[in-house]
């Protein structure tokens, strides 16, 4: 009974962890290690079951939230790369390039040209 309870225990703090970082992903110093101690439970326990119940690992959901909110930036065209990299939580600029880089095999710099090409394309075509 006692082993049953700790595992419903432990998938709460697995949604909470989820809660959390989809509400607080462009906070810079969110990851696995501050939700474990935030939420008082093993590094590597949150991870695998984290993993187990959502089918990616903690800091990838951070990662790929932030990359997400990116690409909607780059295209607005409103903000320097280095501001959208602040804004989105990356603590450095070098670690927002390679993780862009990594998720759409182009940097944020080529990503956003691209897009204003194909906006472009698009008006001119009649399609906006």
């Amino acid at each position: 009974m006692n082993r049953k309870k700790n595992h419903e225990l432990l998938l709460e703090r697995v949604k909470e962890a989820k809660a959390i970082t989809d509400c607080s992903w462009s906070n810079p110093n969110l990851s696995i290690k501050t939700l474990a101690q935030r939420l008082r439970v093993d590094r590597e326990t949150l991870g695998a079951v984290f993993k187990e119940q959502y089918g990616e690992r903690i800091n990838a959901r951070i990662n790929r939230l932030r990359i997400k909110e990116s690409e909607i930036l780059l295209k607005k065209n409103q903000h320097k790369i280095s501001v959208i990299a602040s804004i989105i939580g990356f603590p450095s600029r070098i670690r927002f390039y390679q993780i862009f880089r990594e998720k759409n095999g182009v940097s944020p710099k080529e990503y956003r040209e691209r897009e204003k090409f194909n906006m472009f394309s698009d008006e001119k075509n009649g399609k906006i």
